[in-house]
C-alpha cells in the first residue's frame, strides 16, 4: 500500500469517527407513533360453544386480533356465572352476555350465585334480538294465548334466570305459568330438538339468534317460528323489566326461526372486563368495536345493528375510565353520564 493511500484511508476513518460522535447528540425520529400499539393477549372469556355470546365473542374477538395486533383467545365456559368468576380471579378480561347478567353479576343476584358480587365495568352495550317462545309450525300456534295447555321448555336447568323470563313471557300472554301449561325441563339443546321433532313439547323460551335456533329451524320438520310479543310497555315493565331491565319494545329481523319481522322485546347485550385490565387497552377495545361495526356484522349480522349513539345504556354497571374517554371524544358522554357513573361505583363500596 502507498504512502499516500495510507493517508487517505486513516483521513476518511477518523471522517466517520467524528460524524458518529457528533450524531449522538442528536435525537433519534421515533416510530412508535406509526406503529400499533401492541397489547398482551386478551382473555375472553365466553358461553358455551354455539351460544349467541359465543358467537358474538368470535365475531369481535376477530376484530380485536386485526386492529389491535394481538392475541385474543376466546375462552367457552359453561355458564355466565363461571364467566363472571374467572373475571373475578383474573382468568379472564373481558366477556360479552345479557346486560341484565352484568346487572345481576354486579348486584350479586342468586342467579350470579356462584361467582358472588362480582367488580365489572362495561364497555358498550346493543341490542342483541328477540327472546321469546320459539314453536313450531306443525303445533298450528300463531300467538300466545293459543299456548293454553300446551307443552313448553321452559324450565332451563343450569340458568334459572332464562326460567324466570320465560314464565314471564307466558304471564305477559294471560296465562299462569304453573296451571296453564306444562313446563318441561331441559339441560342440552339436543334435548330441546329431539323432543319438539318428537312431539314431546311444541316450543321453547330461547334467545333469537345462534346455533340453537339454526338448529331448531333445520331439524324440525316444517320449522318454527317466534311468537309475538305485546308492543305494550306497561305489560314489559310489569313482567319483564323486573327480570332483564334491558328490555325494550322493538321489532325482531328475519332470521333463523323468524320468517318475518316480528314484534317483540328486544334484549341488550354488554361487552365488559374486569376493572383491572389498563386504560389503553380499555380505550383500545372500545374503539376498535365501534369503528368496526361492518366487520363484526360478518361474523355476526345482529351486530351490524350496533351504533355507537346508544352504547351506553342500559347504563346497569360502571363503564372503564379508558371506554369513557372514548364516548367523551365521540360526544355521546354527558354530565349526567357523569353522576349515573359515580352512582354506580358507589353501590360496589
Amino acid at each position: 500500500m502507498s504512502r499516500n493511500m495510507g493517508i487517505w484511508l486513516a483521513v476518511i476513518l477518523i471522517m466517520g469517527i467524528i460524524s458518529g460522535l457528533a450524531g449522538c447528540g442528536q435525537a433519534t425520529p421515533a416510530t412508535t407513533s406509526t406503529s400499533p400499539q401492541t397489547f398482551p393477549t386478551i382473555r375472553f372469556a365466553s358461553r358455551e360453544d354455539g351460544s349467541t355470546g359465543y358467537i358474538c365473542a368470535v365475531a369481535m374477538a376477530d376484530v380485536f386480533r386485526k386492529s389491535l395486533s394481538t392475541n385474543v383467545n376466546v375462552q367457552a365456559l359453561p355458564s355466565s356465572a363461571e364467566d363472571f368468576l374467572a373475571l373475578k380471579e383474573g382468568r379472564g378480561d373481558i366477556f360479552i352476555t345479557g346486560s341484565a347478567e352484568f346487572n345481576d353479576a354486579y348486584n350479586g343476584t342468586k342467579s350470579m350465585a356462584k361467582a358472588g358480587r362480582v367488580d365489572v365495568r362495561a364497555l358498550g352495550s346493543g341490542g342483541i334480538g328477540g327472546a321469546g317462545i320459539i314453536v313450531t309450525n306443525a303445533s298450528g300456534v300463531t300467538s300466545g294465548p293459543q299456548l293454553k295447555s300446551k307443552k313448553l321448555y321452559i324450565n332451563y336447568t343450569k340458568m334459572q334466570f332464562l326460567v324466570d323470563k320465560g314464565r314471564a313471557v307466558l304471564k305477559a300472554y294471560g296465562l299462569d305459568p304453573d296451571k296453564d301449561v306444562t313446563l318441561l325441563s331441559w339441560s342440552t339443546p339436543e334435548e330441546v330438538t329431539d323432543g319438539m321433532r318428537e312431539g314431546k313439547g311444541i316450543g321453547v323460551y330461547y334467545l333469537v339468534g345462534g346455533a340453537k335456533c339454526e338448529q331448531l329451524d333445520a331439524t324440525i320438520p316444517g320449522k318454527c317460528r317466534l311468537l309475538p310479543l305485546p308492543q305494550d310497555q306497561t305489560v314489559l315493565e310489569k313482567y319483564m323489566l323486573s327480570i332483564d331491565p334491558s328490555c325494550t319494545l322493538g321489532t325482531v329481523q328475519p332470521q333463523a326461526t323468524v320468517p318475518e319481522p316480528t314484534p317483540g322485546w328486544i334484549m341488550c347485550y354488554t361487552l365488559g372486563c374486569r376493572p383491572g385490565i389498563s386504560d389503553d387497552l380499555a380505550y383500545a377495545l372500545t374503539k376498535a368495536m365501534w369503528e368496526n361495526v361492518d366487520q363484526l356484522a360478518a361474523g355476526y349480522r345482529v351486530l351490524g345493528t350496533w351504533k355507537v349513539s346508544t352504547a351506553i345504556d342500559p347504563f346497569l354497571v360502571p363503564f372503564h375510565p379508558g371506554a369513557i374517554k372514548y364516548y367523551k371524544e365521540k360526544g355521546v358522554w354527558t354530565v349526567d353520564r357523569d353522576k349515573r357513573q359515580a352512582e354506580l361505583l358507589g353501590k360496589f363500596k
